[in-house]
């Protein structure tokens, strides 16, 4: 068998970044927290070297994720293009609203949340607000509707 990493092993090491990005966690931090170089860590997340069961562990601790976070959407076959929603959030926007989104103890108001980001995207952004106006109320979300512009 070979012991060359996979493609597998690029996949698992994207989750270490990415799960680590969110937390704002740096790879001299983490490394430190599971007992290897910096320089080991990078190769883990580049996928250069695989990770054994028991440093996924201490990884998945120290980052306070469930070990099947490193192998969620596994993907089997690599495409050509990823769809919008399997680029990883690296924007620090992104990690910011990720979170502020943890630290929200109510599933309700989380579920809320979700509905609100996910209207927002359905409508685009919007240019200016003043290009709005109310027009009813849904389990307490306010809907807006866009006026379209004049020419003044």
């Amino acid at each position: 068998m070979s012991r060359q990493p996979v493609e597998v092993d690029r996949q698992v090491g994207s989750r270490i970044r990415q799960a680590r990005l969110m937390r704002g966690v740096s790879q001299v931090e983490l490394s430190a927290r599971i007992g290897v170089t910096f320089q080991q860590l990078q190769k883990y997340e580049k996928g250069a070297n695989r990770v054994s069961a028991s440093k996924l562990v201490a990884i998945s601790d120290a980052l306070d994720v469930d070990t099947s976070y490193f192998f969620q959407d596994m993907k089997r076959e690599r495409r050509e293009e990823p769809t919008p929603d399997q680029v990883p959030i690296f924007s620090k926007q992104g990690r910011d609203l990720i979170e502020a989104f943890h630290r929200i103890d109510s599933n309700t108001v989380r579920r809320r949340i979700v509905g609100l980001v996910q209207q927002v995207a359905a409508c685009g952004e919007l240019e200016d607000e003043a290009m709005e106006e109310p027009v009813g109320e849904v389990n307490g979300a306010a809907w807006l509707k866009r006026r379209e512009p004049h020419d003044d």
